[in-house]
Order: C-alpha cells, then sequence, then structure tokens
C-alpha cells in the first residue's frame, strides 16, 4: 500500500548531546521524510515543531532540526 511504502522511506535519529550536570536538554534530530518535498526549511521545522509540540513544552532546552526529503544530500 502507499502508507506502507511511505513509512519505508522515513528515517528519524534523534542524539542526545546533553551535558551531564547541567540539567539541560539538548538533541539534535534528523528526519528525512517524503512529506518534505516541495517545501522549503521553515515549513519542515514548522511540520516537526507542530508533530513535537507536546514533547517540547517539557525541559527541551535545545533542539537542532535537520529535515531531508529522500534523495537530498544528508550532511556527513
Amino acid at each position: 500500500s502507499t502508507h506502507d511504502r511511505t513509512r519505508r522511506q522515513r528515517q528519524m535519529c534523534i542524539r542526545d548531546s546533553s551535558y551531564p550536570g547541567t540539567g539541560q536538554s539538548h538533541f539534535r534530530l534528523l528526519v528525512v521524510s517524503p512529506r518534505f518535498e516541495g517545501l522549503g526549511r521553515v515549513a519542515r521545522h514548522r511540520l516537526i515543531n507542530e508533530t513535537l509540540a507536546e514533547e517540547l513544552a517539557g525541559p527541551v532546552h535545545a533542539l537542532a532540526i535537520h529535515a531531508y526529503a529522500p534523495g537530498e544530500k544528508l550532511p556527513e
């Protein structure tokens, strides 16, 4: 089904970059999704922020977002 193909094409990686003992939560998020095709960086970030709104309302101090459509060059 289309839904199954879309699910297989998604990739998400979350890295906790917090500094031990500071009480601050720093995360780096890498998301690859066909949903991002044709969208600019700000629109992609808005989608992620809306999706994670409940989680971001907690003790997240910093979130670095890297959002790509399939086939776009990923950072090394």
